[in-house]
């Protein structure tokens, strides 16, 4: 995993090859093993590097230039050994040890469009074409790493994280006030806008282009969620599960440096862990696992039966289990540094104790982790995707569908949103997500759009988490339930093949495949969603007398831009057990977190990186 950035400017303006060396440390956490800046006609790119494949091979180091194109890539391609052996036949010279060597010839030899077609893996790239000058940014099909640009001056700004383009001048701080109220009913900016104003995201599946003479920014998407998955793929029915997922856990154990598995209790993460330990090469595992002081919130009893059934059924090899705790004022701490990281407001309460796994693997000497998320998403694990159809009946207006699946849990609190907004935002039906729905409402059935949208939208958020959270700590967060030829394969299978609803069973394909492998503990458990003790803290005065601090600052992010008066009511209405707001008041101290790190702080001046030009 990488850190990415760079600019090209338009219309005869030159390469700001020193302006892009100077970046360099904004981004090094993210690639703390070595760091280049390479120039190409107007176009700087500029890279930092972790190394999992190839660590000591030259032809890994980035950014990649030959003179006529440049290249600077994040990320994994799970199937660089495939495409090195067709380039061969094609004469194309490579060493086939470096996924950026392969992905730099594949570009160069096939083109963009049909290079994407063939990558399994999780990516977001820089490609600059001399001839053309031309640059493309393209994103992975399911959105695991991220991708940002903006526009200065007649330059054109990308990079891996927001902060690198602030940092740069190349977009301000300001909020993006048009989508706050998106980010209270759905805990994010959804699609190409960001909670900055000035900030693009490319999105999943998609290109964006920007052509230096004339200035032009054009996007177009190459994959979608729906469709036929590729014919190679030897998958009949929901029983063949259990082959395709060990195919992507095997894709995605590829590493010359050693991997681990993040561990929740959880069907998904023990699937995981057992599916790994199949590796030959593989002669021990450590599982990193979150726990609560709250026994309401611990699952530790289901992780050690896990653990000790993984032990007894693995005897040669090495299980280390590693547990871990945060007090509320280290959770405090650490949200403040997370949400530097994040660049946008976290969105999950258990985000630092994810913040904290990663601390000790990487403490540990890992950089790879394996995470089960993504797998609620394809294959019905929601309690949330029955309550919706419950609610929305035997035949809901089109209206219903998309405010239900647009608002989720959070359809009830619609109304004191708005309130809370007052003249910020421009309302749910201005958003993509919603315009997505509304597009797709009347193609598909309630059931699968729910689950589409889920894999469209909702799921960025997990992924932003694992991402930055993951780089935070240099630690590459990988997803195997989120390879996306596994994904269109599942999503041809229905509804009907992933959740008994008589049963009140979800996952089902996961769970027959899984049936000999695992303890019934797991097997049968309910799902808890990765709970954290921040759900007690909501609830005592320390945390009222924290968050009514931060909203009562004359310079805070309620007073400045939401209705005080309303934010105030809400926080009082919790505390004193009126109502329950767990999720708003969450929000809330997530948001004034984010307002005070990036509208209150200065980051530190970057130092001048390693330089060199094609």
């Amino acid at each position: 995993m990488c850190g990415i950035w760079g600019c090209v400017g338009a219309k005869g303006q030159p390469a700001l090859q020193d302006a892009v060396a100077r970046l360099a440390p904004v981004l090094r956490h993210r690639g703390p093993d070595d760091e280049g800046v390479a120039v190409l006609g107007p176009a700087a790119f500029g890279h930092t590097r972790l190394a999992i494949l190839g660590p000591a091979d030259a032809a890994s180091r980035q950014p990649v230039c030959d003179g006529d194109y440049m290249l600077s890539f994040n990320g994994e391609i799970y199937n660089f050994k495939d495409i090195a052996r067709e380039l061969r036949r094609d004469g194309i010279a490579v060493g086939g040890r470096s996924d950026t060597e392969v992905l730099f010839q594949c570009l160069k030899h096939f083109g963009v469009r049909a290079t994407l077609d063939r990558l399994d893996g999780m990516f977001a790239f820089a490609w600059f074409d001399r001839g053309k000058s031309e640059l493309t940014l393209a994103r992975d099909p399911m959105g695991e790493k991220f991708l940002y640009w903006a526009k200065a001056n007649g330059t054109f700004w990308f990079g891996s994280e927001i902060k690198v383009l602030l940092a740069a001048g190349a977009a301000s701080a300001a909020p993006n006030l048009a989508r706050i109220d998106d980010f209270f009913f759905t805990g994010k900016v959804n699609g190409a806008a960001t909670i900055f104003r000035d900030v693009q995201e490319v999105e999943p599946g998609t290109c964006v282009q920007f052509s230096a003479p004339t200035g032009r920014v054009t996007c177009s998407t190459y994959w979608s969620l729906t469709g036929s998955p590729r014919p190679s793929l030897a998958f009949a029915g929901a029983g063949d599960f259990g082959k395709a997922f060990a195919q992507a856990v095997a894709s995605r154990r590829i590493s010359d440096v050693p991997i681990g598995v993040l561990l929740s209790g959880g069907i998904d993460s023990s699937a995981l862990a057992s599916c790994l330990l199949d590796g030959d090469d593989i002669e021990g595992i450590d599982l990193y696992f979150a726990d609560n002081r709250n026994p309401e919130f611990s699952e530790r009893s289901a992780v050690d039966a896990f653990v000790s059934h993984l032990r007894g059924a693995e005897p040669g090899k090495d299980i280390r289990f590693h547990p871990n705790f945060l007090e509320f004022g280290e959770y405090h701490t650490r949200m403040r540094h997370l949400t530097w990281h994040y660049d946008e407001p976290l969105q999950f309460m258990n985000s630092p104790l994810l913040g904290g796994l990663c601390d000790m693997a990487r403490h540990d000497g890992l950089k790879v982790l394996l995470s089960g998320e993504g797998s609620d998403e394809i294959l019905h694990g929601y309690d949330r995707f029955k309550r919706t159809l419950d609610l929305l009946g035997s035949s809901p207006s089109r209206d219903a569908v998309i405010r239900n699946l647009y608002l989720g849990g959070g359809i009830d609190n619609a109304g004191l949103v708005r309130e809370l907004c007052g003249r910020a935002g421009e309302g749910a039906e201005a958003t993509e997500a919603w315009a997505w729905l509304d597009r797709h409402v009347d193609t598909f059935p309630v059931e699968q759009l729910q689950l589409l949208f889920s894999q469209r939208y909702r799921l960025q958020t997990l992924l932003q988490r694992q991402d930055r959270i993951g780089m935070a700590s240099s630690i590459e967060i990988r997803v195997p339930f989120l390879a996306p030829w596994l994904v269109k394969w599942v999503n041809t299978l229905g509804p009907s093949a992933l959740f008994d609803s008589e049963r009140q069973l979800t996952k089902l394909p996961l769970r027959a495949a899984m049936q000999d492998r695992l303890p019934d503990i797991i097997l049968t458990k309910k799902k808890e969603g990765f709970p954290s003790d921040m759900h007690a803290w909501l609830r005592e005065d320390r945390m009222h007398r924290l968050l009514t601090s931060m909203i009562d600052a004359d310079d805070s992010f309620t007073a400045s831009y939401l209705d005080r008066a309303v934010a105030r009511r809400i926080v009082g209405d919790h505390f004193a057990a009126r109502r329950r707001y767990d999720v708003l008041i969450w929000m809330l101290y997530s948001l004034e977190c984010w307002h005070d790190v990036f509208a209150r702080q200065v980051a530190p001046a970057p130092a001048i990186a390693r330089q060199s030009a094609c």
